[in-house]
């Protein structure tokens, strides 16, 4: 594990809100940590960002993957009924919005 949960949340937070994604910052985001094998061929962190509570009388969650062997942010982050694509600016050290779906 190169990433501790701590870090690997801090850049998770860094990223939506870069992108300015509305989640619940009242609740926990879910972070956790998966080997490499069974679901993924690296180990990553998954974290789960709640929101949506108002609109569907439940949480509903933001997926961002972050590859631990590296410390690089997936491009794609999962949302309901859609995703969110993203890249990194280097230079301003911001990440951004390439394209939403739906």
């Amino acid at each position: 594990m190169n990433l501790t949960e701590e870090e690997a949340l801090a850049l998770g937070i860094k990223v939506m809100s870069d992108i300015n994604f509305n989640y619940d910052n009242n609740v926990k985001v879910d972070a956790r940590y998966l080997e490499k094998g069974k679901y993924y061929d690296f180990n990553c962190w998954l974290l789960s960002f709640p929101y949506g509570f108002e609109d569907f009388d439940r949480y509903i969650y933001g997926n961002l993957m972050i590859d631990d062997d590296t410390g690089v942010v997936k491009k794609s982050i999962s949302i309901r009924n859609g995703s969110i694509t993203i890249d990194y600016n280097e230079e301003k050290d911001k990440y951004f919005i390439i394209e939403k779906r739906p």
